[in-house]
């Protein structure tokens, strides 16, 4: 840094003018080199992807509504289909139904009502297969009774014996109570003839005409001589009975007098069983939803009773029926699309909302034409990003390259280079903790591995430094090799011996071994190992950077290498070291003595045992000898000396 006066008047202040030197400069191209800076030709990929994303984004949604539309399309005239053909069968089966009911009115016309139950009544109602149409609940006979004509009506009836030897007129209350008619009554309609016989006893007798209810469909059916059909109620045999129905009134006049109403024949029909008996074969497929949609015409004819049945339960499962208007409404609204047909009963109308069912309409979703465009989309996009992408980054290594070939950044990056296990060992999993000063403290295993014999091979006397760097060459390659599928790395190479990193205590002495075996060519090594706490870390600028060990027991690892070894595996551990391995080894160890160490913050000195590793079996096969050895080294070292003596004597004596 050049000093440098600034003329500020009267004052001179002193700056500072940094002088830009060739190592800043080229510091500075090298970090412009290390960042990339995107150009404008890096654009291209870019949007072209973009573009590609929207093309392909519009395409797979286009051709999915498409589809999906088509698919509805097909869906709802499938639909339509089915509900016609539901329709058509329906209204057969209600045709065929008003056929016999208009022929057991025509028979009571010829017979001019004197039908007798048993003989003529049952087995008519039952010339068809023996059953009833299906729909029909039961069917009945109500003849007409004038008040003046009711004893003999009743005597004529009783005279029948039987179950109608005590018949009798009744009505019911709200309550389903049977009770008297009213004997003021203009006229009555009670019940003569039922099918079948055995399930409806109970309904004889009963009188149509005291039913508010019933009164104007029947008004309505004398005035048109026509069948006339009642809106939906409870058409229940018994009080306790609910079934929902609706009924006919077929009037029957007499054929002597035309003029001369005999009764009606009212057959009965049971909502549910009307439709579900007509559309089993469909039930997969839809469900329904019928309402009665009769226009009021007169003051006689009733107004539509609205929503009737609906099959939504069955179909669905869910967990309530639906019973009210309001709740189908809810129903129909949920439903992605319906079809709808008209049927006439009687003289009513009935509206036929067909519903698909949730096969019906998974049957159609399901369709894997609304995913062929998205898929074919998806691989386009996909070929499309991989190719842009590919193009980015070979522009971008393109341009990595060419920043790479001056010698300079190649000597600069190789300067840079630091042991991957040695990064492991200080965890710098990111880029950004590759800086100076980023550390971690630990306990590890320092390892000093030394040639033990370089006077006794086979060099020069001249000691050719060409044969010297050979021989280190090759310890290197070998302790490389050795700490291959280890965590272990080489940290330096000092003397004639490199100091090696353990991070795993427990694997050092098994490490050292291994050296020994690996190493050939008559080169003997001496190891010592010894464990401490110890700073890793990196240190140097942005330029260069190097691996550092900060321990304030180095000169330990000296000391351990410099004692003598007696033994053939010059092995030699600190007792620090042994106290980690008495758990997980079972080798032996022979006291050696100790070294002095000074530690570097309070300047207060310490000793560290040394032992060494026996392998001589002549030596393991006396341990009482061995350990008494090592008790006297160690009262030598403590300067007992005639402690020592006394032992050393014993030893000498017991051999």
């Amino acid at each position: 840094m050049v000093k440098e006066s600034l003329n500020t008047g009267r004052i001179k202040v002193p700056v500072e003018k940094k002088v830009r030197t060739k190592e800043d400069s080229f510091d500075k191209g090298m970090s412009a080199r290390r960042v990339y800076v995107p150009t404008k030709g890096d654009l291209i990929p870019l949007v072209l992807m973009i573009a590609l994303t929207c093309i392909c984004l519009a395409s797979s949604l286009a051709s999915y509504y498409l589809v999906r539309d088509n698919t509805t399309t097909q869906a709802k005239d499938q639909l339509k289909t089915t509900g016609n053909r539901s329709t058509i069968i329906l209204q057969r089966q209600i045709n065929s139904t008003v056929d016999l009911v208009s022929s057991v009115s025509a028979m009571f016309s010829v017979l001019n009502g004197r039908v007798n139950q048993k003989d003529q009544f049952i087995p008519f109602v039952y010339a068809n297969d023996n059953a009833f149409p299906q729909g029909i609940n039961r069917i009945y006979f109500v003849e007409r009774v004038a008040n003046a004509e009711v004893p003999e009506f009743l005597a004529r009836t009783r005279a029948q014996g039987g179950i109608f030897a005590n018949y009798t007129m009744y009505n019911r209350d709200d309550a389903g109570v049977q009770i008297p008619v009213n004997p003021k009554q203009a006229v009555y309609f009670p019940v003569t003839l039922v099918a079948p016989f055995d399930s409806s006893v109970t309904l004889l007798g009963l009188d149509h005409y005291s039913d508010p209810f019933r009164i104007p469909f029947m008004n309505a059916a004398i005035k048109s001589g026509e069948i006339v059909a009642t809106t939906q109620f409870d058409v229940g045999v018994n009080a306790n009975d609910t079934i929902n129905g609706v009924v006919m009134y077929c009037p029957a006049y007499s054929s002597f007098n035309t003029s001369k109403l005999l009764g009606f024949v009212v057959p009965v029909f049971e909502t549910s069983y009307l439709f579900n008996a007509t559309l089993t074969r469909f039930q997969d497929d839809v469900g329904i939803s019928v309402s009665d949609i009769t226009p009021k015409i007169d003051n006689t004819t009733a107004v539509g009773s609205g929503f009737m049945y609906s099959t939504r339960q069955q179909i669905s499962n869910d967990s309530l029926p639906i019973t009210t208007a309001r709740q189908n409404a809810r129903m129909l609204a949920s439903i992605p699309y319906t079809a709808e047909s008209s049927l006439t009963f009687g003289d009513r109308k009935w509206n036929i909302t067909y519903i698909p069912t949730d096969s019906f309409i998974n049957g159609y979703n399901s369709s894997i034409l609304k995913y062929v465009g998205i898929i074919v989309s998806t691989i386009a996009w996909l070929l499309g990003v991989g190719a842009c992408l590919f193009l980015l980054c070979y522009r971008r290594l393109r341009s990595s390259l060419r920043a790479k070939q001056k010698s300079e950044v190649r000597v600069r990056i190789l300067s840079k280079f630091l042991p991957g296990n040695f990064l492991k060992l200080i965890r710098c999993k990111l880029i950004v903790n590759l800086a100076p000063m980023f550390h971690r403290s630990c306990r590890l295993a320092l390892m000093n591995v030394s040639i033990d014999n370089l006077n006794e091979l086979n060099l020069d006397n001249t000691k050719n430094p060409d044969q010297i760097m050979s021989v280190m060459n090759e310890l290197y390659i070998r302790i490389k090799m050795t700490l291959r599928k280890s965590e272990g790395f080489i940290h330096r190479c000092e003397g004639l011996g490199f100091t090696v990193v353990i991070p795993n205590e427990s694997k050092a002495l098994n490490i050292a071994l291994s050296m020994q075996d690996s190493v050939q060519d008559g080169i003997k090594v001496k190891v010592a190992v010894h464990c401490a706490n110890v700073v890793s870390g990196i240190l140097g600028d942005a330029s260069t950077m190097a691996t550092a060990l900060i321990t304030d027991q180095a000169d330990v690892l000296k000391k351990l290498a410099m004692m003598r070894c007696p033994n053939t595996r010059k092995v030699i551990v600190s007792g620090d070291l042994l106290d980690c391995l008495k758990k997980t080894t079972s080798k032996n160890f022979t006291y050696m003595g100790r070294v002095e160490t000074l530690t570097l913050i309070n300047k207060k000195k310490t000793y560290v045992d040394a032992y060494h590793f026996v392998d001589d079996e002549s030596d393991t096969s006396k341990p009482a000898a061995r350990k008494t050895y090592g008790s006297a080294m160690k009262k030598f070292a403590k300067k007992d000396y005639l402690g020592a003596h006394d032992m050393l004597q014993a030893l000498v004596e017991s051999d």
